[in-house]
């Protein structure tokens, strides 16, 4: 059985830049791209796209200033 994505990340239809996160039952406005996602065989260095797949975190910011420090394994 193939592993749930722990983070979901839908793109807007009316913006390309838009999209909604869901993540451990929450959703979030955040931004992609700025011209949007594209396959990821179709992305391009430099073209402004977010591209689609599943990808695994190597690591993580927060911002101190907006949130508590977040648990890490």
């Amino acid at each position: 059985m193939k592993k749930r994505p722990a983070i979901i990340v839908t793109p807007s239809s009316l913006q390309p830049h838009s999209a909604k996160l869901r993540a451990n039952g929450k959703t979030y406005e955040c931004v992609i791209g700025r011209e949007g996602a594209v396959a990821e065989q179709d992305k391009m260095e430099g073209d402004w796209k977010t591209p689609i797949g599943e990808y695994r975190f190597l690591r993580g910011f927060y911002r101190a200033d907006r949130l508590t420090k977040p648990k890490t394994s």
